[in-house]
């Protein structure tokens, strides 16, 4: 009966589990499947919304909603993919597909719109198959002979080291392979991506692409004879190690034939707006979730012992402290917001300033990353100095950038012999209005001070002392 609210209605929590990291592929070729083991076991806590959610920008709301409650613990790990959403999309008369690994937010809208347009596109397809002969006979053939004398580098390769060149009919699918089934992916790269899941394979081609982008304009010509192919089909073919190219070609002539009978269920990975298959989803054979811990009941004491704080409330409080709207909506997903607190809590005068700290970790700080000073040298001790420094009068806004710089070069030489060093030191009371003096009267006298001791003189306090009579 858990809940997130949204501004287009509560989404339902169904479960939140605990769980392990996987190992992660890292690299897949024929035969051989290459893992990294430095996350395996790693504890995850998996959020799991009901089915109410709308549409694409509905569903990154919510993600969005759910990553900033769990940041606002401060007890999770920030970071790039230390978030990652997997969607489970379904249409009318298609099938639940999950897409896993989503990192980024602003790409779910995307993805989950071109999940639909690609269950839609494989509707479309349906309805245009069965209207054409099926037959279920399918037959790999050896077209080694005839890639003797390719032109093509690779194929050429694959032969000299003792590899086939086998091929296989795709029944009436001639001209459909480079059909688009959402932007960027084609019913050749679908059908490819399960050849490739299956034998580890890259490389398979279709009669539908461009023979000279392979070097291939003879082959082409000979490969529908080779195949059996009839009036209206197509085929594919693949190179490598023979046990290999079966079972690529094998699975791409199964998923052709499937595309006559319906939508599959499979589990997708993400890549940018689109996504790639991994396998077929798992059937109620699978024991999910595992059974080797039971699940854990929050009783009533335990719930109302936690402390639960809103997005909205976290937000509030923000603002109330002094940073504007948006500093607010930046620093509630930022990475910076525990250093944040702390700085607000330890410096002099902390929550006064809380705005100008916010200001400084995530529009200061990146500025200076991106002109290459090495920022990762400032930690909470230099930082929380500088922002004393600053709260006692010591030095001003404008030099905190270029104090900064400088200990970013040598966080090790203090605050005070940087701020020596670099001339940063707050002119101010007698001497400020000893300054001032020299250039009363004149038109633009703030101007040419300011022009001359930015770095060092506080816009406020020079006003105020030109504008004494």
């Amino acid at each position: 009966n858990g809940f997130i609210e949204t501004t287009r209605g509560r989404v339902g929590i169904q479960t939140i589990s605990l769980e392990e990291e996987s190992a992660g592929i890292v690299e897949q070729r024929a035969g051989e499947t290459v893992y990294r083991l430095d996350r395996q076991g790693i504890p995850l806590v998996e959020v799991a919304t009901d089915a109410s959610l709308q549409d694409g920008e509905h569903a990154r709301e919510t993600a969005e909603a759910i990553g900033l409650v769990l940041r606002n613990t401060g007890r999770m790990q920030r970071g790039i993919g230390s978030i990652r959403q997997d969607l489970n999309v379904s249409i009318a008369q298609g099938a639940r597909v999950e897409i896993k690994g989503v990192q980024e937010l602003k790409n779910i809208p995307k993805i989950i719109e071109n999940e639909v347009a690609r269950q839609v596109s494989l509707l479309e397809l349906r309805k245009l198959l069965t209207r054409k002969p099926a037959s279920q006979e399918q037959k790999i053939v050896n077209v080694t002979k005839l890639f003797e004398k390719t032109e093509n580098k690779m194929l050429k390769q694959i032969i000299i080291q003792g590899g086939v060149v086998l091929a296989t009919r795709l029944q009436a699918l001639d001209g459909l392979l480079k059909r688009e089934l959402a932007p960027g992916k084609t019913l050749g790269s679908e059908i490819a991506d399960y050849a490739r899941a299956a034998s580890g394979l890259r490389g398979l081609i279709h009669s539908d692409e461009d023979p000279a982008k392979y070097a291939l304009s003879r082959e082409y010509a000979l490969l529908s004879q080779a195949t059996a192919c009839a009036a209206g089909d197509a085929w594919a073919v693949t190179a490598g190690g023979k046990h290999s190219v079966e079972l690529a070609l094998n699975a791409a002539a199964s998923r052709a034939r499937l595309l006559r009978e319906r939508v599959l269920e499979e589990t997708r990975r993400a890549e940018g707006e689109v996504s790639v298959f991994m396998r077929p989803l798992p059937g109620a054979a699978r024991m999910y979730p595992e059974t080797d811990a039971s699940p854990a009941r929050v009783d009533k004491k335990n719930f109302e012992s936690i402390k639960i704080v809103s997005v909205a409330d976290e937000r509030k409080r923000l603002l109330e402290m002094g940073l504007n709207f948006e500093l607010a909506e930046r620093m509630l997903s930022s990475q910076q917001k525990q250093l944040f607190e702390k700085l607000v809590a330890s410096t002099r005068n902390g929550g006064k300033h809380a705005g100008f700290i916010a200001f400084t970790l995530l529009e200061t700080l990146v500025a200076l990353k991106r002109e290459g000073f090495e920022t990762r040298a400032l930690g909470e001790k230099v930082l929380k100095s500088i922002f004393d420094s600053f709260a006692s009068g010591e030095i001003v806004r404008a030099g905190v950038p270029e104090l900064l710089k400088t200990l970013c070069g040598n966080p090790e030489a203090g605050v005070g012999k940087a701020v020596a060093e670099g001339g940063l030191h707050r002119v101010s009371g007698k001497e400020l209005e000893a300054l001032a003096a020299g250039f009363r009267g004149k038109q633009n006298a703030f101007e040419l001070v300011m022009r001359g001791h930015r770095l060092r003189v506080d816009a406020d306090e020079l006003k105020k002392i030109l504008e004494k009579k």
